[in-house]
């Protein structure tokens, strides 16, 4: 009974990021128009709008993603295009008390020197997204330009360098190694698959993760490696665990190959999976299956952000290219799902894929992608004013 119950009107250009205060009563959202925008969730009224102070869009930034930490309020990370996930307290004089500096698995203490002498900062990851793990505090997943989800232990934050494997670079900049790099076992074997990279990793209540490929799938992977075996796990040392962890599953049928597709997890129990793509639909299957439950048409153009309800369940908000943000919440009169209207969906977007697939690669960064379709809406915006 998922249904579209109201767009949130008001911005001036493509809506890149959303996201609900604690309590759920108020819905923040930034936009290409270096507006910030607070809105009352129950009436879907505008609350207040400010300037962002930014000169250039409002995304979640170029430090892309927040991690909040389940049982500290107080702080919480951030990642970024740079590389640096970054640590802060509220309750310090200043906040920011650490960094670390995601690099590839295969970059050691002379990566510099393996690199045929390019500067070791240029062998780090870009990151795309956090997540905190509830089950475990000082447990946190990253993604980024890399094909491996990222795990690490932010514990090693506070203790000597001596003691967290740190790898010293050129600039001081200490590189935590990750307890873990995770990646499935189909991506592994893709001859290609160092040129992929993620675009969203999100921990579920119970410590799941799920990671979205850019032009793959979306992947479940079980709490603590506990079971499965169709992924390959990475420890410290960059050698790979006896046994693995769990590669529990896959969903597929969307498109993500332009701009940053976020993932979710939905439901009371988390037991739905959630994702944006580039067909303008927001996909909706079952966690234990992967079946498609549900297809939702949330832009003209590209569903970017999908942001679920903190109290409400069934509730959620998108965004996308267009101008407005999408209300969504279970009061439809009946349920519906027109399961033909999807797999017709579905075949253009592999039909898209395969097209691309066949002509020249390139690798183009998500950002510079999205720049392009903002800047085309823009244009479109712009003629339609004019006439």
């Amino acid at each position: 009974r998922m249904t579209l119950q109201k767009e949130l009107e008001g911005h001036r250009g493509c809506v890149n990021t959303v996201s609900f205060i604690s309590s759920g009563d108020v819905l923040v959202s930034g936009s290409d128009d270096q507006q910030v925008m607070l809105w009352d969730w129950k009436t879907g009224e505008r609350q207040l709008t400010y300037h962002s102070g930014h000169s250039g869009n409002v995304f979640q930034g170029c430090a892309h993603k927040l991690g909040i930490m389940e049982n500290s309020p107080n702080v919480f990370l951030s990642c970024g295009e740079d590389g640096h996930i970054c640590q802060y307290d509220l309750r310090q004089e200043t906040p920011f008390t650490s960094m670390l500096v995601a690099r590839p698995a295969e970059c050691g203490p002379l990566c510099a020197e393996d690199m045929g002498g390019q500067d070791a900062n240029s062998c780090r990851i870009g990151l795309n997204a956090i997540s905190c793990n509830p089950c475990n505090s000082w447990q946190v997943a990253a993604c980024g330009a890399d094909p491996h989800v990222l795990v690490y232990d932010i514990r090693s934050l506070a203790t000597p360098p001596s003691d967290r494997g740190i790898v010293e670079q050129d600039r001081g900049e200490p590189s935590v190694k990750p307890v873990r790099w995770i990646i499935p076992d189909a991506i592994k074997n893709n001859n290609g698959h160092m040129h992929m990279h993620m675009s969203s990793v999100v921990y579920s209540q119970n410590g799941e993760i799920l990671g979205s490929y850019n032009r793959e799938k979306v992947y479940l992977f079980a709490a603590d490696g506990c079971r499965g075996n169709r992924a390959a796990v990475l420890n410290r040392d960059g050698e790979e665990e006896e046994g693995g962890s769990a590669d529990d599953g896959s969903f597929e049928g969307h498109r993500n190959a332009a701009t940053v597709k976020g993932v979710s997890f939905f439901g009371p129990s988390d037991e739905y999976v959630l994702s944006g793509s580039d067909c303008g639909h927001l996909f909706w299957w079952s966690k234990r299956d992967g079946v498609l439950q549900q297809l939702l048409k949330g832009d003209e153009h590209v569903v970017n952000c999908l942001e679920p309800h903190p109290t409400q369940p069934l509730a959620l908000a998108s965004s996308g290219i267009d101008n407005t943000v999408k209300k969504w919440g279970p009061t439809a009169d009946a349920a519906s799902f027109d399961q033909a209207a999807a797999k017709s969906v579905m075949e253009e977007n592999a039909a898209r894929e395969a097209d691309d697939s066949r002509g020249p690669m390139f690798h183009i960064s998500p950002q510079l992608l999205l720049r392009y379709l903002q800047a085309t809406e823009l244009t479109r915006s712009q003629q339609a004013g004019a006439a």
